[in-house]
This record gives C-alpha cells, sequence and structure tokens, in this order.
C-alpha cells in the first residue's frame, strides 16, 4: 500500500477489508461520522457495534479506537466485514450450491465472462464475496473495472476491463449504444400475451425505492424512451422460449416490458410474483405457494450474445443456454433438442 490517496480492498475466504485514507478535508472527524459519509446504510449504532468488536480501528495507532476517536490526515481507517449467512441463497429449503463464472475470452486488456445466476456484478449491499470482480482479483491478482452489470439472478455475458482506458472506451461504446446485446428468456404465456414478434416501446420510471419499474405508454412525460425487440424461439400451452433485443438499457427493461406484454418471466420474484412475494424470498420466508409459483429459484433471464467495438473491429461472443435453464426446458417442452435450439439462437443473433 504505497499511495496513501487511495482506497484499498482485501478479501480473503470469510473477510472483507476496506483501507480508507484520511484526506485534509476529514482531518479532526470523528470516526463515526468519517464512516457515516462513505456508508449511507449504516447507522451510528452499527458502527459502534462493530468499533467495539475490533472491526473498525485506525491503522497503526495503539490505542483503542472509540466512535469519538478523531481522524488524523494521513491516518488509514480500516473496515472488517466478516462473510454471514445473509450471503446465502436458498430454494425449497436448501442452500443453492454457488457457481463460478466460465472465461469466454482473455487478452491483455478484457476478460469476458459467463456469470452464473446469484453472482453479482460487485459488492454491493449484503452480497460482497460472491461477485464478478471478487472472483476475477482473487484469482488472477489483477485489478478490474467494471463496464456494465446484470442484475445477480441473472446470468450471461459480462465484460471487465483489466485497465481504466479500456473501462472508458466500452463504458463509452454503452452509453453511445454501439453495443448490441441479446437475451435468452423464458416465460409464462398469459392470455392477453401480444403476437410473436413485437417491439415494446413503452416509457419505463422506477418507483418504490428502486424496486418497481412501471411502464407507461411510449411519448408519455412519465419514465424515459424505452426499446425492446421480442423475437419467439419456442413455445406451447404455458411458456414460451424467446430472444430479446433491447435497444435502450434502463433498469429491469426486459423483465418490465416483457410481463407488461403478457410474458412474465419464469422464476421473476417482482413481475411474477410481487412485492410481497419478492420480500418473502429476500427475508427468507417464503411459502410453497411461493416457490410453486416460481417455478425455479432465479429469473429465467441469460444475456447470451454481446457484440462490440474493440480495438478496430467488431467482436461479437455468443453464449449457450445456461445449464439450469436448459434443464428446466428438456422437461417443459417435449421432444427438445438443445443443439438446435442453440444454432436457431445464433442464427437470429447473426441474421
Amino acid at each position: 500500500m504505497n499511495d496513501k490517496t487511495q482506497t484499498y480492498r482485501e478479501y480473503t475466504e470469510n473477510t472483507y477489508t476496506v483501507s480508507y485514507p484520511v484526506g485534509l478535508e476529514d482531518d479532526g472527524l470523528r470516526i463515526d461520522q468519517f464512516l457515516l459519509e462513505r456508508y449511507s446504510t449504516f447507522s451510528r449504532e452499527f458502527i459502534k457495534k462493530k468499533i467495539s468488536n475490533a472491526d473498525i480501528y485506525i491503522q497503526n495507532r495503539s490505542a483503542k479506537t472509540k466512535p469519538s476517536t478523531k481522524v488524523k490526515k494521513g491516518e488509514r481507517v480500516v473496515v472488517v466485514t466478516h462473510r454471514s449467512h445473509l450471503e446465502d441463497e436458498w430454494w425449497r429449503g436448501e442452500k443453492i450450491k454457488f457457481i463460478e463464472p466460465t472465461i469466454i475470452f482473455e487478452d491483455e486488456d478484457l476478460f469476458v465472462l459467463s456469470k452464473p445466476p446469484f453472482m453479482s456484478t460487485h459488492p454491493v449491499g449484503k452480497h460482497l464475496f460472491h461477485c464478478a470482480t471478487v472472483w476475477l482479483e482473487q484469482r488472477f491478482n489483477h485489478s478490474v473495472n467494471s463496464i456494465h452489470r446484470l442484475d445477480r439472478e441473472t446470468s450471461g455475458i459480462l465484460l471487465m476491463a483489466k485497465n481504466p482506458p479500456t473501462a472508458n472506451d466500452l463504458t463509452d461504446a454503452f452509453e453511445e449504444r454501439k453495443v448490441s446485446k441479446t437475451y435468452f428468456l423464458i416465460a409464462h404465456k398469459n392470455s392477453n400475451a401480444k403476437d410473436f414478434p413485437f417491439i415494446a416501446k413503452e416509457n419505463l420510471a422506477t418507483q418504490e425505492e428502486r424496486l418497481i419499474t412501471h411502464c407507461y405508454p411510449q411519448g408519455s412525460s412519465n419514465g424515459k424512451e424505452s426499446e425492446t425487440r421480442f423475437e419467439l424461439l419456442e413455445q406451447n400451452e404455458k411458456y414460451i422460449l424467446a430472444l430479446a433485443f433491447p435497444r435502450t438499457g434502463r433498469q429491469h427493461q426486459i423483465r418490465a416490458h416483457s410481463a407488461h406484454h403478457g410474458y412474465p418471466l419464469l422464476g421473476d420474484k417482482i413481475y411474477h410474483g410481487g412485492s410481497d412475494v419478492f420480500s418473502r424470498f429476500k427475508d427468507l420466508e417464503a411459502t410453497k405457494e411461493d416457490h410453486d409459483l416460481m417455478k425455479i429459484p432465479r429469473q429465467a433471464l441469460h444475456a447470451i450474445s454481446l457484440r462490440f467495438p474493440y480495438k478496430g473491429s467488431t467482436r461479437i461472443f455468443i453464449d449457450k443456454v445456461p445449464e439450469d435453464l436448459a434443464e428446466w426446458i428438456i422437461e417443459n417442452f417435449a421432444e427438445i433438442d438443445l443443439e438446435s435450439l442453440n444454432q436457431k439462437i445464433q442464427g437470429l443473433i447473426k441474421s
């Protein structure tokens, strides 16, 4: 740790340690105030408890740290978080086994991953350990930069840069809509469902503390412009397999658009279950009826392809239908051939 102005993060199997530099603007602050400015979700009581447990301290100070201890310019405040049961995921009373990602491509500047479900893109909230950035940095001893993100339950292709210039270039490509994304999905087929193919152009806006994204008519003063094209792959009486091609990148865009047009995703605790179902799963209080409604542990959404400009050319990466969704398809779609399905997906993406 040679740079006194940098924040450093370190992971072991069961601990996450962050070391914050104390700058001139922080000189003389109480340590609890110093941390409240960096952790908006921490309360003073929570910080007090962590200090009491020696999980918050000032590096290289021999005196015992108290909430009222004042920090000094040039010092470092260390915060240690221990892995807890809050990281775990459960389905019908059994703990879900976390899967490691697969590296699809790597060069000196970029990782292309196939992210499994229940892995965060980067540490956030209670999910600090099973994250793509953490997994890469631990195994390759190389810092990485997030370029875009996928929801925890959404699997699929994820880009991670090995240096800031590459991250900046690809972030610009996303913002300038030079990146083409394709998602594979499984959804229920409601009686009022729209015929395929169709383009959803409803405006989208998030409410309820960003939990739910609502659809509004195109051109409405509510929400932001959004567009998703949907193509059918297979269907039976109850379910559909489809591809979604989002032109914009709003929160929950595919899930909200799909449900709005009569195709709520399998396993979607918000847009098929509702806020109460979502809360019961989050609080580990989901009922048998909740599980039966969801069918599978996670939302059936997989980022199956990315096309983007890279080093003077256009690169395209196409993944396969992930194992957990493939197993469900075999059980619920008679005589379906997964190899033919993946070939059909490749053909539609490349067309």
